[in-house]
């Protein structure tokens, strides 16, 4: 049997193509190879949080924009509706977070609520 080689480990930080335009703390999901933009829902799909702004898609002379992501660790993340400690949270409009309907569709959970339009510390389990 031939070996399997991970093209990439955890924790490691993999760019990929904008889609869309991105701003840096957003979930991002992913939207075809190697292709992110902004969470609009609870897909499942979650690639994790753009590290930092991509406004220009594509980028002059017609090149790709990146952005690099990155799917483990706890960060401060938009708040769609007021969430508190230990609730689970999918991706929502925006690339905010919103409270999971079930533990098991969540890609975190808060380990430090924050309100509605602020910021919650989310741990990522993706």
């Amino acid at each position: 049997m031939p070996e399997v080689l991970a093209r990439f480990g955890d924790g490691d930080h993999i760019s990929y193509t904008c889609s869309a335009p991105v701003v840096g703390g957003q979930l991002v999901v992913i939207t075809g190879d190697r292709a992110v933009a902004p969470s609009a829902d609870a897909t499942h799909g979650c690639a994790g949080v753009a590290m930092y702004d991509q406004p220009i898609v594509p980028l002059p002379g017609g090149n790709a924009a990146n952005v690099t992501v990155l799917s483990e660790g706890a960060f401060f993340l938009s708040a769609s509706v007021a969430l508190v400690a230990g609730t689970y949270v999918v991706p929502a409009v925006g690339g905010a977070v919103a409270p999971a309907t079930a533990p098991d569709r969540g890609i975190g959970y808060v380990i430090a609520g924050g309100a509605a339009g602020g910021t919650a510390l989310v741990q990522l389990t993706i």
